[in-house]
């Protein structure tokens, strides 16, 4: 199976809605069989493209609406807050 930074992506936004927290890279790792140094690479991709922000240890800051981090307000879903 190939995997491409996209099959990442809605996993991660997926993740988000469920559960309101972010995937790190074990469990992306994990999750698709990959290595950590391709995930890191797939995700730095995606955080040039601007679908997240990732922080120097590449931890997932943000994937707009979503955030791992307070910024004061909070996206609401019909089971998640």
């Amino acid at each position: 199976m190939t995997v491409d930074p996209e099959d990442l992506r809605l996993e991660i936004y997926s993740e988000f809605a469920h559960t309101g927290r972010a995937l790190t890279v074990d469990r992306l790792a994990e999750r698709f069989s990959l290595g950590q140094q391709r995930v890191r690479e797939m995700l730095e991709s995606l955080h040039a493209q601007r679908h997240l922000v990732i922080d120097d240890e590449h931890r997932i800051v943000m994937a707009h609406p979503f955030t791992s981090i307070s910024l004061g307000f909070a996206v609401m879903g019909a089971q998640t807050l």
